[in-house]
């Protein structure tokens, strides 16, 4: 997870991850520790909650990629090429 999310390139890596590790121990935790329901599943959204997508915050967005091929790739993706 913690590398998933980019915590190396937080402004504040440490208080970062510790957040990100007690947030994500506190959902699979609200998951395993569930009661077993008769009959139906329950969703897993009502315990992950929504997800924002990019469209959906007014906040800058940034992608790394690792070499000038995938740089090219991405240009292509991003011009629809």
């Amino acid at each position: 997870m913690i590398d998933a999310y980019g915590c190396e390139h937080a402004p504040s890596r440490q208080k970062y991850q510790e957040r990100l590790t007690l947030e994500t121990k506190n959902k699979f935790s609200a998951i395993v520790n569930s009661t077993m329901q008769q009959g139906r599943f329950r969703p897993l959204g009502k315990f992950l909650n929504a997800m924002n997508s990019l469209r959906d915050v007014d906040e800058p967005a940034y992608i790394r990629v690792g070499n000038s091929d995938e740089v090219k790739a991405l240009k292509r993706l991003i011009n629809a090429r």
